[in-house]
């Protein structure tokens, strides 16, 4: 089974310097996949895979894996954790309080095998700046938003990692039904891989969708080992509308996490000093 770092120095040299995230929402790791070291101390997560074949967990690639356990794992104890987590906790606390994260989402081994398809992304060169929407796209964007991204199409992109992913998430988001506030969920947008790559980038407060286009919740998916925000930075912080407070949120690996994408929840990536990644199907559609 071909190993999740196949060229060890050159990840250092990478993950030294980028934030990484997936938009469903998602994000990547910035330290070697494997390390051991942890910085920021993780409590209550569910792990999808605490039970499945041992096979998965001494696997490195999950496209490696039988054709027949792949369809086992999406439907065996991992349907029954996310009807639960749908239930008790998601449906819940986004109708209460707009935002809900998820720490040991989907375990370490696949949460390095996305790690490795966005660092292959990286590398032949896919990522491109991040655009503003509006009229603001015309001017000097970089102090506002510093990121780097790339669209992705799961298997179609050769990612299969990223695909078991986004299957994930859709299942747990249909696994809400009608309860999520008044929106009956069926689409949901094409997913982002988003980098920020240190020196102080970050992107100033938005809504992701200010215009009410149909859009209403965001998952955002990180990939950044031993994240420590007093030196790493990068926390999302969501400022709620009419609130007194502020959330924020440290992007540390296998961290999932979801919000109104509207109004109610302005947002901003404050400055990022080392490299931050994450996986954003940025926001599910109705």
């Amino acid at each position: 089974v071909p190993s999740v770092c196949s060229n060890l120095e050159s990840t250092r040299r990478w993950t030294r310097s980028v934030r990484i995230e997936v938009h469903f929402a998602w994000v990547f790791c910035d330290r070697v996949p494997g390390s051991k070291r942890r910085v920021c101390e993780i409590s209550g997560g569910i792990s999808l895979f605490k039970s499945f074949p041992k096979l998965v967990a001494r696997s490195r690639n999950i496209a490696t894996l039988d054709p027949q356990l792949r369809t086992d794992l999406r439907n065996s104890k991992m349907v029954l954790d996310l009807e639960k987590l749908a239930r008790e906790s998601i449906v819940p606390h986004l109708n209460e309080h707009g935002y809900y994260y998820i720490d040991n989402f989907l375990g370490t081994v696949i949460g390095d095998c996305i790690f490795e398809e966005v660092r292959n992304l990286h590398f032949v060169g896919e990522f491109h700046d991040g655009q503003l929407a509006g009229r603001r796209t015309s001017y000097s964007k970089r102090h506002l938003r510093g990121d780097q991204i790339v669209w992705i199409r799961g298997i179609k992109d050769n990612c299969n990692a990223m695909e078991f992913l986004l299957s994930s998430l859709d299942k747990l988001i249909m696994l809400c039904g009608e309860k999520l506030g008044h929106y009956s969920i069926k689409n949901r947008s094409q997913a982002m891989v988003a980098c920020y790559p240190g020196h102080g980038t970050g992107y100033v407060r938005h809504v992701d969708n200010p215009t009410g286009d149909g859009r209403c919740v965001t998952c955002i998916y990180y990939l950044n080992k031993n994240w420590d925000a007093k030196v790493d930075g990068g926390i999302l912080r969501i400022a709620p509308e009419g609130k007194s407070y502020v959330v924020d949120v440290e992007p540390i690996f296998d961290r999932l996490l979801l919000f109104w994408s509207d109004r109610r929840n302005p947002h901003e990536v404050q400055p990022t000093y080392s490299v931050r990644c994450d996986i954003c199907d940025l926001e599910s559609l109705i």
